[in-house]
């Protein structure tokens, strides 16, 4: 970790298995934070670019953005 305390080396892999190990079928950009040591700004903008990239697929829920692996991204995360 840096001096800020948030780790910025985290890949994009590792925002995705995080994502995928949430319990429930959707995940917020506070939850793969919190599993990856980011803030949900920080996070929120690496998975807006995963979406751009085919990797996730995003919906507004009432005031909250929630995320979900595309067929792209399960098949990545499956294929470690």
């Amino acid at each position: 970790m840096n001096r800020s305390g948030r780790n910025r080396d985290v890949s994009n892999y590792e925002l995705l298995v995080a994502g995928r190990e949430v319990p429930e079928p959707v995940f917020t950009s506070t939850e793969v934070g919190e599993r990856v040591g980011m803030s949900q700004q920080g996070v929120d903008k690496r998975l807006r670019k995963l979406e751009t990239d085919g990797l996730l697929c995003t919906a507004l829920k009432g005031s909250s953005r929630i995320w979900w692996l595309s067929y792209r991204g399960q098949k990545l995360v499956d294929e470690g």
